[in-house]
């Protein structure tokens, strides 16, 4: 990586936070905002969810799918992260379908 490579930074906070920092990141009303005007932050800065449901929408209670957090505004999430695989036991065979999607 170079000093002219383009940088990403993408936060993940926990989930009543999203709307907020979406909305403190980019200057507006995130909620008020539609797929097609949605723009991507100026700032270049991302918001990530901290974890994603490898299903598509459905009756699955408290899980989300990666179209709803699309909806909301995030397009980054994370998957497979230290905390889950020691906590959760989460391995690669549980991980690895999230990235079908």
């Amino acid at each position: 990586m170079s000093a002219n490579d383009p940088l990403e930074i993408v936060i993940a906070p926990i989930s009543p936070f999203w709307i907020p920092t979406l909305n403190l990141l980019l200057g507006e009303e995130v909620r008020k905002r539609t797929k097609k005007d949605r723009k991507r932050n100026p700032n270049a800065i991302e918001v990530a969810a901290q974890n994603v449901f490898d299903r598509p929408n459905g009756a699955f209670t408290g899980e989300l799918s990666a179209e709803q957090l699309m909806d909301i505004g995030l397009r980054w999430t994370l998957v497979g992260h230290s905390e889950r695989r020691v906590v959760l036991s989460e391995d690669d065979s549980v991980c690895g379908p999230y990235t079908l999607e």
